[in-house]
């Protein structure tokens, strides 16, 4: 289906909402943090956290999306267009997000999010995406999430404890961080033993539609009163030089700042310096008098 068709898409009625969690004035304007394949809530809670902690008058909420974390009984088809919906569906229920921070994965389902809330008259006041490529097409730093997915299915279930699990997926050519981040995504099981929280038919689902959709198009649809930061990881290999000159082409006014000496992911790699960047361009939601149309950004560095 064509971005545009999606965008009108009617929210499915009786289906659960996504688990989330706020931290902040729940009656503050709303930021949104959309994790990527494999992420939880939880592992974006510290971030969550930092930024209450800066602009407390904001309500800044991570979310578990569908296959994911505590998301579970949303039916299929599992793409990043029903992801975007299951935005909207929360946002009918808890309020809808000024801003949203989506990392790879999550970076375009926040986008195909906003150009929904853009179709519908209600457009973001600021958007960031964290080392997700715009392509639809695989990039090679993406690749590596292909060896975790097939680690994960070699991995019988269930596993007797998290170090099983973190040898099992280390056996299987996984890095010790990787193996040992991947056991916050167990749950116990009542017989004994721990089981995945994920589904992973649909996470490889989700991937295959991440990877055919064209991010370029989700962008075209943003209004310019959006304010645009897609964020690069120096060490991410996501981002090529011909995408990043298309950017400068097709959205001028977008931010592009490359974060140093990070691989993808970010928020684990240069914690402090992610919160810098997100707080300074999230305060002006916290001083609504203050906006103010978006200047043009700095020069890529």
């Amino acid at each position: 289906m064509a971005p545009e068709a999606a965008l009108h898409a009617p929210l499915s009625t009786g289906a659960p909402l996504l688990s989330s969690q706020a931290w902040g004035d729940p009656r503050g304007p709303q930021v949104w943090l959309i994790h990527g394949i494999f992420g939880s809530k939880q592992n974006w809670s510290g971030v969550a956290q930092r930024l209450s902690a800066a602009l407390p008058a904001l309500c800044v909420r991570a979310v578990d999306l569908r296959c994911h974390g505590d998301s579970a009984g949303l039916a299929a088809p599992h793409t990043v267009r029903a992801c975007a919906q299951d935005l909207a569906a929360l946002a009918e229920a808890a309020g809808a997000p000024r801003a949203l921070v989506g990392h790879s994965f999550g970076g375009k389902v926040s986008l195909a999010y906003a150009a929904r809330a853009s179709a519908a008259g209600r457009p973001l006041h600021t958007l960031w995406t964290l080392d997700s490529p715009l392509d639809s097409a695989l990039q090679p730093g993406q690749r590596e999430v292909l060896s975790v997915l097939e680690a994960c299915r070699a991995a019988a279930m269930p596993q007797p404890s998290r170090r099983a699990l973190s040898e099992a997926l280390v056996a299987r050519g996984l890095s010790l961080g990787v193996a040992q981040w991947m056991t916050t995504n167990l749950r116990p099981r009542a017989a004994g033993g721990f089981e995945w929280r994920f589904d992973l038919d649909g996470i490889e689902a989700l991937l295959e539609d991440y990877w055919r959709l064209d991010g370029w198009a989700l962008l075209g649809l943003l209004p310019a009163s959006t304010r645009v930061h897609l964020l690069r990881a120096e060490r991410g290999l996501r981002w090529s030089e011909e995408a990043s000159a298309r950017l400068r082409r097709e959205r001028p006014t977008a931010a592009s700042p490359v974060l140093a000496d990070a691989g993808h992911w970010v928020h684990i790699d240069q914690p402090q310096a992610l919160h810098a960047l997100l707080a300074s361009s999230l305060s002006a939601l916290a001083r609504p008098e203050e906006e103010a149309p978006p200047a043009p950004p700095p020069a890529d560095s």
